[in-house]
Parts: C-alpha cells; structure tokens; sequence
C-alpha cells in the first residue's frame, strides 16, 4: 500500500526519498550483476569475467551509435564471443 501510494501522490519527491531510491537501485544493480556473473562462470567456466566502468560502455555505446541497452548487450557478447 505504501508504494502504491507514493506513485498516485501529487507532490513532488524529497530529496531524501530520491537519495534513498538512488541507493536501492544501486543496491539491486550491483546483486544482479553477481548473480549474472556467477551464472556466466557456471554455464562457461573458461570464460574469464571482466567488469567495466559505466564509462567504458556509454563510451562503446556513442562509438557504435547505439540507443537500445538489449542491443549493446548483444553485442558486448559477440565481441567477447560468449
């Protein structure tokens, strides 16, 4: 109830409540990125994981001209021939 609450309110967000939702995001962002990771050693186990720099891909992302995340994705994957 309480999150269905906060998307139907009128009045703007805090900053503590925009802080807070930041950090959730990251939160979950940096499980999921484990989690992925782990699958990946399990399903390929010669595959060496390498983590990057948000930077590195928007970097990767206006060099190839690409919008779409599921596309960068796709090819991030080929490059590394997964």
């Amino acid at each position: 109830m309480k999150k269905y609450k906060r998307l139907i309110r009128s009045t703007p967000f805090t900053e503590d409540e925009k802080y807070g939702f930041i950090n959730r995001q990251l939160t979950e962002t940096s499980q999921s990125t484990k989690v992925v990771a782990e699958l990946l050693k399990e399903r390929f186990p010669q595959t060496i994981i390498v983590y990057s720099k948000a930077g590195l891909v928007s970097e990767f992302r206006h060099e190839f001209d690409r919008i779409n995340h599921v596309h960068i994705t796709i090819c991030i994957m080929r490059w590394m021939r997964i």
